[in-house]
């Protein structure tokens, strides 16, 4: 009887994880490759406010937590694809596969950055220098919490600097993982407290544009300790994900959980506004809020469901349109802020456009550096350097899972 409970559970999870639909293929998670575009284009609507001017950007939820979303999800892919790593082989494989994954992109577009962008340096040139260059170079700007560091060249880069921390800690944190996952998700949130207080405590400012110094943004936004939570959460899910049986249910229950879940997201700029308005709460206390803290768990959930795969919304989600628009995503997101500097810093060229046009024309401009990044370095350097790397044994196929 036991031997027999045991198969069933083992072929419950082995038809979770290669589910049968009559041709024997392998799940796969497209639907968080084409959230990943979404999450894209609320960060690059948040940026283009503050160039392009519009008074009509959406109020129905907050750009500034797109980033979250990122973290959670890489956190979940992660682990999802490596839920253990086994000696040192597979931990060099797995680093190679992440350097391959960033790296070439990101020097791309730092490389874009300093073409389009020459002479910028102008205003705060102490924010441009050659420790700050190779520290952008070497993707540890948003290592120190210094303004000088993570401001200059392409701004937007710090989440990828980030991300190298979270790669570089994630051998360490999938360790017993099962075991310890309570744990190390406390103790992430128990560091963004810490940052919290760190700048309460000694008053840090918000952001130090004169001498490039220790800012509350850097420590409370930006540092990879006040944001390992959310990397954190994304794993935790992963794993509750792998060992939960889903329902079965038809698509159109799937469907309204699906929707559910958006309107949590939602859901989540009423909350926010409700947080912050609290008075006892300090300046750092907000921030971590405003950014990260309130999004998180939503976009947990949003993932976590968006990963089943079952509803009306995430087979949207999966189309080809939608996957090839997530796998661009990543490319899109580190040359956006360049070629919208470049226009607000010409504004002459561009004088016969205003507000929407104008973004229109920066967008498409965007989108097509992006995908011509993401075709002819992004996607050959992958292939290439990961080609050179010890195949890892996985449950899941890496080329059909979306990357973090």
């Amino acid at each position: 009887m036991q031997q027999r409970t045991a198969s069933l559970l083992a072929g419950r999870l082995r038809d979770r994880f290669h589910p049968s639909d009559g041709a024997g293929a392998m799940q796969k998670l497209d639907a968080l490759t084409g959230l990943r575009f979404f999450a894209a284009l609320v960060i690059v609507i948040f940026h283009a406010q503050g160039v392009f001017h519009f008074p009509w950007i959406p109020t129905i939820f907050i750009p500034i937590q797109g980033v979250s979303f990122f973290f959670v999800l890489s956190g979940f892919i992660l682990t999802f694809r490596y839920p253990t790593l086994s000696g040192s082989t597979e931990t060099l494989a797995f680093l190679r596969s992440r350097f391959a994954r960033i790296w070439p992109a990101h020097i791309a577009a730092l490389a874009l950055a300093m073409a389009l962008l020459y002479g910028a340096s102008a205003t705060y040139p102490q924010f441009y220098s050659p420790r700050t260059l190779i520290a952008s170079v070497a993707l540890i700007q948003s290592w120190f919490g210094l303004s000088d560091y993570f401001m200059p060249y392409n701004p937007v880069s710090w989440s990828i600097s980030t991300e190298t921390a979270f790669y570089l800690l994630f051998p360490f944190l999938i360790w017993n993982f099962a075991k310890t996952w309570h744990i190390k998700l406390t103790g992430s949130l128990a560091l963004a407290l810490a940052m919290i207080f760190i700048c309460q405590h000694f008053a840090v400012p918000y952001l130090d544009l004169t001498n490039g110094g220790l800012s509350m943004l850097g420590l409370v936004y930006i540092h990879p300790a006040a944001r390992l939570f959310e990397f954190v959460l994304g794993m935790s899910a992963a794993h509750l994900w792998r060992c939960w049986p889903t329902p079965t249910l038809g698509p159109a229950m799937w469907t309204v959980i699906e929707g559910a879940a958006v309107a949590l997201v939602l859901f989540n700029v009423p909350l926010t506004g409700l947080l912050i308005d609290v008075q006892t709460l300090s300046a750092p206390a907000r921030t971590w809020i405003q950014t990260s803290g309130s999004i998180a768990l939503p976009s947990t959930v949003l993932i976590f469901v968006a990963a089943t795969g079952r509803g009306l919304i995430s087979k949207g989600l999966g189309s080809a349109v939608m996957v090839r628009l997530g796998e661009i995503s990543f490319s899109l997101y580190l040359v956006h802020f360049t070629v919208f500097r470049f226009f607000g810093n010409h504004e002459a060229i561009f004088a016969g456009l205003r507000n929407a046009p104008e973004f229109l024309l920066a967008l498409a401009a965007s989108m097509t550096l992006a995908y011509l990044i993401w075709k002819f370095v992004e996607a050959p350097s992958r292939s290439f350097i990961s080609g050179h790397s010890r195949s890892i044994s996985l449950r899941a196929r890496p080329s059909e899972l979306p990357s973090p």
